[in-house]
């Protein structure tokens, strides 16, 4: 709550008096109890400044603020880590696979008199190669995709890589619909 007040303390200080929604019973008490130790009256001196009341909403009808206290940055650093060592792997099974090897060829031909299948070359001008990664692009609004060699056991990880993920994006903006 400190944090959100220091935040947008610009706009809160010259507004008209504001509702802070929290899941926490007792800092409703604490803004309005008269009787307060030392200790929780020097806490609460910060929030003197601005003009709020302190409405009590329970955890199951206040979604919304738990989707918005997260720090997604924390997240965010740990994947990319994953994905680094993942890109690598993926970028050194090309090699093993002869399509992809084919195709990687094509790409960085002049001459473009690569030994390719006819459906392979009709789709060769959808695919680009960028620091050593394959990417596939359905049409020019599309986003480029990565293509993952066909190799079982890199193809799970990465799977289990974008369920997690997803499970992470869903299982907030899930709990924010209901």
């Amino acid at each position: 709550m400190k944090y959100a007040l220091v935040k947008f303390r610009v706009h809160l200080l010259v507004q008209k008096p504001f509702v802070i929604y929290t899941d926490h019973a007792s800092l409703r008490a604490a803004t309005s109890s008269p009787h307060l130790s030392l200790r929780m009256a020097r806490r609460l001196s910060f929030f003197a400044e601005y003009n709020f009341t302190v409405e009590y909403k329970p955890e199951k009808q206040n979604v919304l603020a738990d989707a918005l206290s997260r720090r997604p940055d924390y997240e965010l650093a740990h994947l990319a880590y994953l994905e680094t060592q993942l890109y690598e792997l993926i970028g050194e099974a090309y090699t093993d696979d002869d399509d992809l090897t084919g195709l990687e060829e094509a790409l960085n031909a002049t001459d473009k008199a690569v030994d390719l299948t006819d459906r392979q070359r009709s789709r060769l001008h959808r695919y680009s190669e960028v620091e050593g990664l394959l990417y596939y692009q359905v049409d020019g609004g599309d986003k480029t995709r990565i293509v993952v060699p066909n190799d079982e056991d890199l193809r799970h990880r990465v799977l289990r890589l974008m369920t997690r993920r997803l499970a992470v994006i869903w299982g907030w903006r899930r709990r924010i619909r209901l």
